[in-house]
């Protein structure tokens, strides 16, 4: 097995790959590790996962220790008939600090995420357990086609023994993330 990237150490931008032997199948992405075992959707479920958080400063030119996989959310999709869709969202971490989650279908005819078809997990004074989970099923337009999308921020107690960065708070945010930083958002293609 070859090494690979695990995380990555920005300080003052300059860039210092931290290097570990993970076993593993490479499907996870370039310099990934697998998925965390156990986080699988059901047999013809579409499933796509959020994997990055950051500890340290939160800025594009501080100290970002980058990580993987402290804190994961699987979203699964099924469109089981023209009106009808189910989806499933999991997440899992130590403990929040506090934290949202969103999972929805955007209805991709229009571009636009129905009322209906959004649905939200809010932890605004923390979890005392590191997991939760939902499932939903959306009634739909039989003439439009959805993709499930799934994004979440928060901040959340890191196990210092795990990666390092003793004493720091690990962060994870959607789309408006450091520079750097995988935004924590997945989606699927349009069904």
């Amino acid at each position: 097995m070859s090494p690979r990237v695990t995380r990555l150490l920005v300080v003052g931008g300059a860039s210092l790959a931290l290097l570990a032997a993970l076993a593993g199948p490479a499907s996870a992405g370039p310099g990934m590790p697998p998925p965390p075992e156990g986080r699988t959707c059901p047999k013809g479920y579409t499933q796509i996962v959020n994997y990055t958080s950051w500890a340290g400063a939160a800025t594009d030119d501080g100290g970002i220790l980058r990580e993987y996989w402290e804190i994961v959310g699987v979203g699964c999709f099924k469109r089981t008939s023209k009106t009808q869709a189910k989806v499933r969202f999991t997440w899992g971490s130590s403990r929040l600090y506090e934290a949202a989650f969103t999972y929805q279908l955007l209805d991709c005819s229009t571009g636009r995420v129905p009322r209906s078809l959004d649905r939200h997990l809010n932890y605004p004074r923390g979890t005392r357990s590191g997991g939760g989970k939902a499932a939903a099923t959306f009634l739909l337009n039989s003439k439009h086609k959805y993709r499930l999308r799934i994004l979440g921020t928060g901040v959340y107690d890191r196990r210092p023994f795990v990666h390092g960065g003793d004493g720091l708070h690990g962060y994870f945010r959607g789309p408006n993330g450091p520079r750097g930083v995988k935004p924590w958002f997945s989606q699927t293609s349009c069904k």
